[in-house]
């Protein structure tokens, strides 16, 4: 598969915000990146260990998304492309699997196509261990390209077309952690009956809700294998709901199922606790919903954390003390100065009379 450029292309797949882009405001985990060079040797992407320093801390934002579904498309100069890449977002902190280390599914698919209405799995015999950042570009190379057919899929499918029998044969892929599997017998035994199901799809003669609900089981199955789950947190005594693990791995796959939705993405209000979606696409660290923004609730909790702050300042509070004592002084001597005044006037008013 071939794209345009970015902005044509996310308007092209009809899953971009209005600002044009594919991100959105999300409740995730950060990860770490370390302060270090990378390289590609031996078809692994490493990372400089002479050079390795502190970590950063990484957040989902544009372009991550976009640039990760073209990485694939970058022919010749792939490797090049993989390494810019991992020094602005990160690694994907692989297994031996060749997933997300945070995984915990016992069970593979054959494929992510046949994850979804025609569920095809095995148990894996591999360990589980941690490459240590020698990660293969090839992998990179094969979730970009999933990415990148799972995102043309869900636009066609959200226009109530069906998806292009190209993007589906990627989707058909032998994935990289079925390859090294050791051949058995129940292997070829699956991988036998899931051949049947990917021809009848690149086919195209699969109804459009089969292929919904064989996109959805993708990114479901995405989510899974990255090690994605809800989780209730604990910000400054008050409960949130957020997504946890995943990593960059993860958050890729959140960001294509916010794209799918078209929602324009997940945040807590501040003020009920609920996730809704914000009006706009900013990050910003606090959007209200409508209800407690016709509430005025805002200004009211900015109201409150101001003078919360101030009240825990030792100067403004006697300057406090001190204005109020000024203010009851003034009151007083306005109270003395009315009753004198009336008391004048009293006198005049009987002089005259």
């Amino acid at each position: 598969m071939t794209y345009e450029s970015s902005g044509r292309r996310a308007r092209q797949l009809e899953l971009a915000d209005a600002e044009g882009n594919l991100e959105r405001p999300l409740l995730a985990d950060e990860w770490l990146v370390p302060w270090s060079t990378f390289g590609v040797r031996d078809g692994c992407l490493e990372p400089d260990w002479t050079t390795w320093g502190a970590w950063r801390v990484v957040k989902a934002g544009p372009p991550m998304l976009e640039r990760f579904a073209r990485l694939a498309d970058s022919g010749a100069k792939a490797e090049q492309a993989v390494v810019r890449y991992a020094r602005r977002w990160g690694i994907l902190d692989l297994c031996e699997h060749q997933l997300s280390n945070d995984h915990g599914w016992a069970q593979f698919p054959i494929a992510f196509a046949t994850a979804g209405v025609g569920v095809m799995t095995y148990a894996s015999t591999l360990d589980c261990r941690s490459l240590f950042g020698k990660e293969p570009v090839a992998t990179w190379l094969y979730w970009s390209r999933q990415a990148a057919a799972l995102l043309a899929i869900l636009s066609r499918l959200r226009r109530s077309e069906p998806a292009l029998s190209e993007d589906w044969q990627v989707l058909c892929e032998d994935p990289p952690w079925l390859t090294r599997e050791p051949v058995t017998q129940d292997l070829l035994e699956a991988r036998e009956s899931a051949k049947g199901w990917t021809a009848r799809l690149v086919r195209e003669d699969v109804p459009l809700d089969l292929q919904r609900g064989v996109a959805s089981g993708a990114i479901e199955t995405w989510l899974r294998l990255a090690g994605v789950s809800l989780e209730l947190r604990w910000s400054h005594t008050v409960p949130e709901v957020g997504f946890r693990g995943g990593g960059l791995l993860g958050t890729l796959g959140l960001q294509m199922l916010l794209a799918a939705v078209d929602s324009s993405g997940w945040l807590l209000c501040p003020g009920c606790g609920t996730l809704h979606t914000p009006m706009r696409t900013r990050y910003r660290r606090r959007s209200y919903c409508d209800a407690c923004l016709s509430l005025r609730v805002p200004q009211v909790l900015a109201s409150r954390r101001s003078r919360a702050k101030k009240a825990g300042d030792p100067t403004y509070r006697e300057a406090e003390r001190a204005r109020v004592a000024e203010s009851r002084r003034r009151k007083a001597a306005a109270s003395t100065s009315s009753v004198g005044s009336h008391e004048t006037e009293s006198r005049l008013a009987d002089e005259s009379a």
